[in-house]
C-alpha cells in the first residue's frame, strides 16, 4: 500500500506525459525509460518500479529524479523506504522464529547441547547417546519451562492442567494409586524425567548411592543381586591372574543372580532413596524399556512438603523392602550357565517362586551378538535353558560384568568405570508393531535390524537407510538447479537430457518403492511393521509431493499434443513441478541431520554457514532463469535482435527515431537482447541473469543489466522485494551465526571481558589484572561457560557420571581420596572448586576465616610454613594500609622467614628450631587443610600454605562438606572413609618415608628431592648449583642426607625401580610433621 501511494505521487510530481496528452506519439526512447508507454498500466509499472527501487535502495539509475522537486520527493522516498526496509526484515525474522515456536525452541536446546559437547570434547559415542537420549527427551517432555508456566496458576487450575496433559502417565504409574495426595501427584509427575534403557543396559550397583527412583512405563527390569564367587580356572587363564597369595581385592568375580522383576508401572529403588540407604541391587532392563526417573533430591522435596503422602510411601517401600530381603535370603537357583535366580523373587510388589517365573524370564534373554539366533528362546526349544548358544552368551555377559569390577580410572583411566556403569550388547532390539493375523491385532515385539529385513522391511534409522537419503538428497539437489536452467533459458532437449531425465526419475521412482517398505513410528517410538499401516502413512503424507515431482508429466501430455508447438510450449511449465522436491529435501535434511554427523563428521557452524550460502545462491539462482524466462514470449514476437535503424554500430547507442506505437519498447524485445547476447549462448545469458540477481538482492544495482519491458519490470519490482528481505534475513542469520551469542566461544569472551571491565572500572593494578586472568583461565579448563549442572540434570544416572568421568579424568587421578567408587566421584566433583596460585601466594592460613577447606594440590608444589598472622588475631590495626596484598605478593616475608631458618636450623634439625616451623614440601596428588577439621582452635598450630611454585588446585571447602552431609548419608559416609583412608595413606611413617626415598631414580627431578624435607635454603642452593653443574638430583640428595642424619650415603637401586608414592612418586610431605594431626 505504501508502495502504491508512493508511486502515484511520484508520477504527479514528476514530468512524465500524460496517457491523453496529444504529443504521445512525440515520445522517444529517454521518455519512455522513464515515464513507460502510452498505456496507463505501463506507466503505473514505471512509477511503482522506481518507487520500489528507491524503497529497496536498489538504485539501478535509469528512472532518476531531474528537478528539484523530483529529487525532495525522492529523500522523502528514500528515508520512508528505509524505514519500510528495515520494518520488513524485522517482521520477517520474528515471523520465521515464531511461526513454529515449539520447533524453534527446540533448535535452541538441540543447538546448545550440541556446544556444549564439543566444549566438552566428549567422545563420538558419549555424543551419540547423549543426542540420541536428549532426542527421546524432547518428544517426551514439554520444549518450554512447564515448571514456572504452571506455577504462576491456582492450586486447583494448575492440578486440573497437570492432570489433562499426564492423562496417559498418571494411570500408569502404580504408586499414584495410593493413598497419596492429588497434589503430591501433580508435583511428581512435574519432576518426573524419560529416558529409554537399550537391552541389557544396566544403571547402579549393589553399595552405590541411591540417586534416582525409577518407574517402568513399558518393558521390563530386573534387580541383580552380584554375589561374590572364586574365579575359575578358565578366568584365571583369560585374566593373567597370580592367586598363589589370594585374589587381589581389585579382582573380584561374581555371579549373576536375578532378585527382583519390575514392569507395568511398578517403582524401582523407592525403599533406598527414600530412606536415603546404598543400593542393594544392580538393576539392567530384560528387553527396550521406557523409563520415568524421579532425582533424590526431587523425592527429598515431596518428602518434606507433603509429609502424609510421604509417610504412605514409606509404609509401601517398607513392605517391598521386607519382601526383597526374604529373596535376597531364599536359596539360589541355576536358570543358565553364568545366569542364576532366587527360588523367590519379588515381582511387581509380589513374592514368586522360581518355578512360576522360569518361563518368563529365559523369553526375555537372547544370545549377545548373535542376529541370526535372535528370536525369543521358549523352554521348548532347541536353545533350552541349558542350550549351548544361549548360555554361552550369558556366561560371557556375566564374566563382563565381574571382569570390569577390577577396573581402576588410576590405571585403566575413564573406559573401565565405563564399562562398569554400561553393559550393552552390540545387538540393537527394536520396538515394533507386528500383525497377529489370528487375534487380528497388532502385537508389541522386539525385533532386530535383520529381522526385519527378512520381511523386506527397512529401518527408518539404520545406516544403509541413511545413505540411501543422502544420495536421494544429491539428486533432488542437481534435479532443482537444472529443471529452472533448462525451463528459463529454453535449452533443446538432446539425448543426453533424456538421459538423465530418465536415470533421475528411476531413482525418485525406486525411491517411492522404498518409502512404502520403510516403517513408520508412532508416537511413542515404535517402529509399525504392517505394510497396509505403512502405506496408508505414507498416502496421506509424502506420496503426493513425491509423485507429482517424479513421474513426468511433461513428457506424457507431450505425446499427447505433438501437433501443436504452442500448446508443447506452455506445457514446459509443468516442469516446475518437479520443484516439490525441495519439500523433499528439507524433510531428509531434517530426519538425517543427526545421523549424518556420522558419516560426514562437519562443524555444525560450519553445516549450518553452507546451507544459508548455499539458499542464498539458490533463490539468485532461480530469480535470474526465470528473469531469463518471462523473456521468452516477447523475443519470440519481436526476435532476438536489435532495430539497425534505431541502434547505434555498438547496438547500444541512443535511440533516434521516434517513439513508435506500433513497435512495443522501440523495437527491443528483452533485456538481454538490449546487451546484445545472442540466444544460443546460454551461459553468457545465464551469467547475465544471475549477475543481475545478486546486484537487485544485495541492493547494488549497478544499472547496467536492466529490465526492459512491462513485464520484467514487474518481475524486477517483485524481486526486489523478496530477494533484497531474504537478502537481509540470511545476512543477518549469517552474523549471528559467525558471532554465535549462544555459542561457548561468545561466552568465554563475554566472561573475559565483563572480567577486565570489571577489574578497569576498580582502577586495579596491573599486577593483579594478570593474575585475575590467570586465574579466570585456569578455571576455564575445568568449568564449562554453559550451565552445566541444567544440562546434566536431564540425563540419566549412566550417561551423567560418564559425562563427568570424560570431562575430569585427569584431575580424579590426581586427587588421592578418588579410587574406583563412581557414585563417590561423580557426586563429590560436583563440589571442588578448582583455584590456581603463583609461586609465593598464600593458599590458606590458621588465620584466615570462612576458608577453611580440604585442599588437593594436582600440579605444582607447595610448602608449610608459619602463620605469623595467627598470634595477633583480634590486634590488627586496619587504619593503616590493607595488609592483604602480602598474600599475593610476600617475597619480603619468604626472605625474611628463611633469613631466620637458615640461623636457627642450619643443619635440619627441627629440635633446635624455636621459630615455628620448618618448611614442609607438599607434592601434587596430596592433600592439605584438613588438619584444621580434625583439631580443636585452641591446640590448633599456627601454620599456613604457600606456593613454592605454580600450583593448582581443587578445593572441598567447609560450605561444600557440610552440603554434602545434609545431601546424603551414604555420600557422607562414603567421603568420610575416602578421606580418612587417603590422609592415612599420605602421613606414613619413618620407614615407609625411608624406604620411598631409597628408591628414588638416579634420574629424578627437583620436585621429588624437595619433598624428602631434608633442605633449608642454603641447601636448596647447593643443589640448585649441583644441578647446573650437571651434577644428577640423586646424588645431590643423598649426600645432603648423609651430612644432615650424620650417615653414609644412601644406595642407589636399580633404575626400573619406582616410587611407592604413586603417580607423583617420590616421598609423602612431612609424615612426622603431619602424623600428629591425622585423625
Amino acid at each position: 500500500v505504501c508502495a502504491h501511494l508512493l508511486a502515484c505521487f511520484w508520477f504527479l510530481n514528476n514530468e512524465c506525459i500524460a496517457i491523453s496528452d496529444p504529443r504521445i506519439p512525440d515520445i522517444d526512447e529517454s521518455v519512455w525509460n522513464e515515464c513507460g508507454s502510452h498505456t496507463l498500466t505501463s506507466q503505473y509499472i514505471a512509477a511503482f518500479y522506481w518507487t520500489i527501487a528507491t524503497m529497496m535502495a536498489v538504485g539501478y539509475g535509469d528512472i532518476s529524479a531531474n528537478t528539484d522537486s523530483e529529487r525532495a520527493y525522492a529523500i522523502a522516498t528514500q528515508v520512508i523506504g528505509a524505514i519500510a526496509f528495515g520494518f520488513i526484515i524485522a517482521t520477517v525474522t520474528i515471523i520465521i522464529e515464531t511461526i513454529d515456536p515449539e520447533a524453534t525452541a527446540k533448535k535452541r536446546r538441540k543447538d546448545e547441547l550440541r556446544d556444549y559437547l564439543n566444549e566438552r570434547q566428549y567422545s563420538k559415542d558419549l555424543q551419540k547417546r547423549a543426542k540420541k537420549h536428549f532426542s527421546y527427551f524432547q518428544t517426551k517432555t514439554s520444549t518450554f519451562a512447564e515448571m514456572h508456566i504452571v506455577s504462576e496458576l491456582s492450586h486447583t487450575l494448575k492440578e486440573v492442567v497437570v492432570y489433562e496433559s499426564r492423562a496417559d502417565i498418571i494411570p500408569m504409574i502404580k504408586m499414584f494409586r495410593s493413598a497419596v495426595s492429588d497434589q503430591f501427584i501433580v508435583e511428581c509427575v512435574l519432576r518426573l524425567k524419560p529416558m529409554l534403557m537399550s537391552y541389557h543396559q544396566s544403571v547402579g550397583n549393589r553399595g552405590d548411592i541411591s540417586e534416582e527412583v525409577y518407574f517402568v512405563t513399558k518393558g521390563r527390569m530386573e534387580g541383580l543381586n552380584m554375589r561374590e564367587r572364586p574365579p575359575t580356572e578358565e578366568e584365571i587363564k583369560d585374566n593373567g591372574l597370580d592367586i598363589k597369595d589370594g585374589v587381589h581385592p581389585e579382582h573380584k568375580f561374581y555371579d549373576v543372580v536375578i532378585a527382583a522383576i519390575i514392569s507395568d508401572g511398578f517403582d524401582v529403588e523407592l525403599n533406598d532413596c527414600l530412606n536415603e540407604k546404598p543400593m542393594q541391587l544392580r538393576y539392567r532392563a530384560a528387553s527396550v524399556t521406557d523409563v520415568l526417573w524421579l532425582d533424590h533430591e526431587s523425592l527429598m522435596y515431596l518428602k518434606h512438603v507433603f509429609p502424609r503422602s510421604a509417610a504412605v510411601l514409606r509404609e509401601q517401600a517398607a513392605k517391598q523392602d521386607k519382601l526383597l530381603q526374604v529373596a535376597l535370603n531364599s536359596d539360589v537357583k541355576d536358570l543358565t550357565e553364568g545366569l542364576f535366580i532366587h527360588s523367590k523373587v519379588v515381582r511387581n510388589g509380589e513374592l514368586k517362586s522360581f518355578s512360576e517365573l522360569k518361563v518368563d524370564v529365559l523369553k526375555s534373554l537372547r544370545p549377545a551378538n548373535s542376529s541370526k539366533s535372535a528370536k525369543r528362546i521358549g523352554p521348548d526349544s532347541k536353545d533350552g535353558h541349558h542350550g549351548g548358544g544361549l548360555a554361552k552368551a550369558e556366561k560371557q555377559r556375566s564374566r563382563h560384568i565381574t571382569h570390569d569390577r577390577q577396573m581402576s580410572i588410576r590405571h585403566q583411566g575413564v573406559s573401565g568405570f565405563l564399562s562398569m556403569e554400561e553393559e550393552e550388547d552390540e545387538e540393537v532390539l527394536l520396538r515394533t508393531w507386528v500383525y497377529n493375523p489370528l487375534a487380528d491385532m497388532l502385537v508389541e515385539k522386539e525385533e532386530t535390524e535383520e529381522d526385519l529385513w527378512k520381511r523386506r522391511l527397512i529401518n527408518p534409522g539404520s545406516p544403509n537407510k541413511l545413505k540411501w537419503d543422502l544420495f536421494i538428497g544429491m539428486l533432488i539437489i542437481i534435479s532443482v538447479v537444472t529443471v529452472p536452467l533448462r525451463l528459463g533459458f529454453d535449452v533443446e532437449t538432446t539425448p543426453s537430457w533424456d538421459a538423465y531425465d530418465w536415470t533421475t526419475d528411476s531413482f525418485f521412482l525406486i525411491d517411492i518403492i522404498v518409502n512404502f517398505r520403510t516403517c513408520c513410528s508412532d508416537d511413542q517410538q515404535v517402529l509399525h511393521t504392517h505394510t497396509g499401516i505403512i502405506a496408508r502413512q505414507y498416502l496421506r503424507g509424502w506420496f503426493g509431493i513425491d509423485f507429482v515431482s517424479t513421474v513426468p508429466l511433461d513428457r506424457i501430455l507431450e505425446s499427447g499434443l505433438a501437433s501443436s508447438s504452442q500448446g508443447l510450449k506452455g506445457l514446459k511449465l509443468i516442469r516446475i513441478l518437479r520443484l516439490f522436491r525441495l519439500a523433499k529435501l528439507v524433510k531428509v535434511l531434517n530426519q538425517q541431520s543427526e545421523n549424518s554427523e556420522e558419516i560426514i563428521p562437519l562443524d555444525a557452524v560450519a553445516v549450518n554457514l553452507l546451507k544459508l550460502l548455499g539458499s542464498l545462491f539458490f533463490i539468485g539462482h532461480l530469480f535470474g532463469c526465470f528473469f531469463s524466462y518471462i523473456s521468452l514470449d516477447n523475443v519470440a514476437i519481436f526476435g532476438d535482435t536489435l532495430n539497425s535503424t534505431a541502434f547505434g554500430i555498438s547496438g547500444i547507442g541512443e535511440y533516434e527515431d521516434a517513439y513508435n506505437l506500433d513497435t512495443p519498447y522501440n523495437g527491443v524485445s528483452s533485456w538481454w537482447v538490449r546487451l546484445d547476447l545472442e540466444t544460443n549462448h546460454v551461459g553468457s545469458r545465464y551469467l547475465a541473469s544471475l549477475y543481475w540477481a545478486f546486484t537487485t538482492m544485495t541492493t547494488v544495482g549497478y544499472g547496467d543489466v536492466t529490465p526492459v519491458t512491462d513485464g520484467e519490470r514487474v518481475y524486477a519490482s517483485l524481486i526486489m522485494i523478496m530477494g533484497a528481505t531474504v537478502f537481509g534475513y540470511i545476512v543477518g542469520s549469517v552474523s549471528g551465526l559467525a558471532s554465535n551469542p549462544r555459542g561457548a566461544a561468545a561466552r568465554e569472551n563475554e566472561r573475559t571481558s565483563t572480567l577486565g571491565n570489571y577489574l578497569e572500572e576498580q582502577n586495579i593494578k596491573p599486577a593483579l589484572r594478570r593474575l585475575a586472568r590467570e586465574q579466570l583461565s585456569f578455571n576455564r579448563s575445568f568449568i564449562s561457560v554453559f550451565d552445566e549442572e541444567k544440562i546434566l540434570s536431564n540425563f540419566p544416572i549412566n550417561i551423567r557420571r560418564e559425562m563427568i568421568l570424560e570431562t575430569h579424568a585427569e584431575t580424579i587421578a590426581k586427587i588421592s581420596m578418588f579410587s574406583n567408587d563412581v557414585s563417590l566421584i561423580t557426586n563429590v566433583m560436583h563440589y571442588l572448586k578448582p583455584a590456581y596460585f603463583s609461586a609465593g601466594q598464600f593458599i590458606y592460613r590458621t588465620s584466615d576465616e570462612g576458608v577453611k577447606g580440604i585442599m588437593f594440590l594436582l600440579e605444582g608444589i607447595a610448602e608449610e610454613v608459619e602463620d605469623k598472622a595467627w598470634a595477633s588475631i583480634g590486634q590488627r590495626d586496619r587504619s593503616g594500609p590493607i595488609p592483604t596484598i602480602q598474600k599475593l605478593f610476600s617475597a619480603k616475608d619468604l626472605e625474611e622467614e628463611e633469613s631466620s631458618t637458615s640461623k636457627d636450623g642450619e643443619g635440619g634439625d627441627h629440635n633446635k628450631s624455636d621459630k615455628g616451623l620448618h618448611r614442609n614440601i607438599i607434592e601434587s596428588g596430596k592433600c592439605f587443610g584438613y588438619q584444621c577439621f580434625v583439631t580443636k582452635e585452641s591446640e590448633r598450630r599456627a601454620i599456613a600454605y604457600r606456593a613454592f611454585s605454580a600450583c593448582s588446585i581443587m578445593q572441598l571447602t567447609e560450605r561444600a562438606l557440610k552440603a554434602i552431609i545434609e545431601r546424603h548419608p551414604v555420600l557422607r559416609d562414603k567421603l568420610n572413609a575416602a578421606l580418612k583412608d587417603a590422609i592415612q595413606r599420605q602421613t606414613a611413617s619413618d620407614d615407609v618415608l625411608t624406604n620411598q626415598v631409597n628408591r628414588l631414580q638416579k634420574k629424578n627431578s627437583l620436585f621429588h628431592a624437595l619433598q624428602t624435607n631434608l633442605m633449608n635454603k642454603d641447601k636448596r642452593s647447593n643443589l640448585a648449583n649441583a644441578l647446573n653443574r650437571g651434577e644428577t638430583v640423586k646424588k645431590v640428595v643423598d649426600e645432603q642426607r648423609a651430612r644432615s642424619l650424620g650417615a653414609t650415603p644412601l644406595k642407589e637401586e636399580d633404575d626400573g625401580r619406582e616410587s611407592e608414592g604413586g603417580g607423583g612418586g617420590g616421598a609423602p610431605a612431612s609424615a612426622s610433621a603431619s602424623a600428629s594431626t591425622a585423625p
